[in-house]
């Protein structure tokens, strides 16, 4: 899935190493980091000049706020950032700081309007961007390609170019008071439809560090796959989960077998044909719901069914609601009287992750597909509870 992140901070940083006062808070301020990331990137050196003249640093020194045309203009940005996460965009930081000092500033300074709950993550340290937006990417569970940067420093916006060509990277104008305007124009964010999945996105950042957190203090990967009491549903979709189905199809590249940038109309008529079966899957755990995160479609082919299309976001891997899946998907097609099931894989730059997805669940190869004719279907992971779909209802 698209995902995108934004920060504004102004922070103290090194050197100090002057011996004049106001000289070494200019220095600070010229260090100091900014950043936005999709997750975005970004920096603003500027943020704290405004209190330079006065000699003296009220509070933290960030100038962030209403008193100056300064703070103004970093106000209004954080602001738009913020718009964004409304909008499903998920906001991360990567800045070269001190990480306790820039938390401290989202935490307590009065004059932020983003917090350190809206972040879904952060690389808070002296490493340089493009590794910390890996490292935030991997994290997360996302392509780089599903990151856009944000930096008012030419430097590092054409270092993340070249380090991560995947990352859509803003020109950002110089003035700082140009800023709001420029990302509230910025068309990485655009999106002709905006999906229940995309408003509540932003708000699963803390429910994906509990998760996160969770499993780094589980004694094993089966104790946190029990304790995180998953529940799926797989049902037929009806007309209202159009728009959601669509934009898994248009998106997703990392767990999808064969990359077919199916549209509602095309999956409407899918849905309405008697050789096919168009099946979605909703997930719930003990940190919330992440909605329809599930799609594939069947299509009868003479005696056997294939599965042309299977696919699922990124954000619920790992914890095997693909194979529970894939159970259902078998079940589907031998309830339609398919003998066999044959399912088509086609290799991307960006689907290498399900390179043996089918040979795993027993399929094999065959004729540059593959084929199950098992007598079982694999067994439904024991640490997922399955809810069954009720008659007529797709959500």
């Amino acid at each position: 899935d698209k995902m995108v992140g934004d920060c504004v901070i102004g922070i103290f940083g090194p050197p100090f190493f002057r011996t004049d006062r106001v000289a070494r808070i200019a220095s600070a301020v010229k260090a100091a980091r900014e950043i936005l990331s999709f997750t975005v990137g970004l920096e603003h050196d500027a943020e704290l000049a405004s209190i330079v003249s006065s000699g003296v640093v009220p509070g933290l020194g960030v100038a962030v706020g209403p008193e100056s045309p300064m703070g103004k203009a970093f106000l209004a940005f954080q602001r738009q950032v913020l718009s964004l996460k409304r909008r499903g965009v998920l906001l991360a930081v990567v800045s070269k700081n001190d990480e306790a000092t820039a938390l401290e500033i989202l935490d307590l300074h009065p004059g932020m309007a983003l917090r350190r709950p809206d972040l879904a993550a952060w690389r808070i340290n002296w490493e340089d961007k493009a590794a910390n937006l890996r490292a935030i990417a991997a994290e997360l569970g996302l392509g780089l390609d599903s990151f856009a940067f944000w930096d008012d420093q030419p430097f590092e916006r054409e270092w993340v170019r070249s380090a991560c060509p995947e990352v859509r990277v803003a020109e950002v104008p110089p003035d700082p008071a140009r800023h709001a305007a420029a990302l509230a124009t910025w068309d990485a964010f655009d999106a002709s439809v905006l999906t229940g999945e995309d408003r509540a996105r932003a708000g699963q950042a803390a429910a994906d560090r509990s998760r996160r957190e969770l499993k780094a203090g589980s004694a094993s990967l089966a104790d946190y796959l029990r304790s995180l009491a998953t529940r799926v549903r797989v049902f037929r979709p009806q007309p209202p989960e159009l728009p959601r189905l669509a934009q898994l199809f248009q998106r997703t590249n990392q767990f999808n077998l064969t990359t077919r940038r199916l549209d509602e109309a095309a999956l409407k008529a899918l849905m309405s044909s008697p050789d096919a079966r168009v099946l979605a899957m909703r997930l719930v755990d003990r940190f919330g719901d992440q909605g329809l995160v599930g799609a594939a479609v069947l299509a009868k082919e003479g005696k056997a069914w294939a599965i042309t299309d299977f696919l699922m976001s990124c954000r619920v891997l790992g914890r095997q609601a693909e194979s529970a899946f894939l159970t259902a998907c078998l079940e589907e097609a031998r309830a339609a009287g398919a003998g066999a099931v044959l399912a088509r894989r086609v290799p991307t730059p960006k689907n290498g992750l399900t390179e043996g997805f089918y040979p795993g669940a027993g399929f094999v190869p065959e004729a540059g597909a593959f084929r199950f004719d098992a007598p079982e279907v694999p067994a439904w992971p024991a640490w997922i509870e399955r809810a069954r779909e009720e008659a007529g209802h797709g959500s």
